[in-house]
């Protein structure tokens, strides 16, 4: 049977699209292949035309996740402080918290990523350097320690949201949330 032009690139893209929410929903290790290619109403078999192996598939959704994310990262706001002060507010937010299906990979995969280390360590330290260098150019310029003042914030950003999710419910998961963007603003100040 001859299918049209592009149907194998839009069923590849449908592929690493269920992957993606049930990798953060449920879990790498909780979600195996037939259960990717049933959510896409495919069968286990047809995996391998796509993906050389589930690693393979994870080092994809790692990519389009942070690909996605970098919407929270971006703002139009000139001054550096109201900047930060927005991505903050953006990412620490209980939307974010409350919806680990479509947030930062980093935040719902963290546990689990080093067991999948030589395929998606790359494109962490890719992305975390880029939004390192980001976060460097708009805090206090001239400052000696803004690299570590960078570095920190995407720490206490994705500890933030991981920690939040598991007290979701409780009234500490929403003062963890302000709190970490509060000090993550005095961070810029510095």
């Amino acid at each position: 049977m001859r299918y049209p032009t592009g149907h194998r690139q839009r069923s590849r893209d449908r592929i690493i699209e269920a992957a993606a929410s049930l990798f953060r929903s449920r879990g790498i290790s909780n979600t195996g292949i037939d259960a990717v290619m049933a959510s896409v109403g495919l069968t286990a078999g047809g995996f391998y035309a796509h993906f050389k192996s589930k690693q393979d598939l994870i080092g994809e959704v790692v990519r389009k996740a942070f690909a996605e994310g970098e919407g929270r990262l971006t703002c139009n706001e000139e001054d550096d402080r109201a900047w930060l002060e927005t991505v903050l507010r953006r990412y620490m937010s209980r939307s974010h918290r409350d919806h680990p299906d479509e947030g930062c990979p980093m935040t719902t995969l963290l546990t689990e990523l080093p067991h999948v280390h030589d395929v998606v360590q790359p494109i962490v330290v890719e992305q975390v350097s880029s939004y390192a260098e980001l976060l460097e150019k708009r805090l206090a310029k001239g400052a000696s320690n803004a690299r570590q003042r960078a570095l920190a914030i995407i720490a206490l950003m994705v500890g933030a949201v991981a920690l939040a999710r598991v007290l979701r419910g409780s009234k500490l998961s929403d003062e963890i949330l302000m709190a970490a963007r509060t000090v993550g603003v005095s961070l810029a100040d510095r």
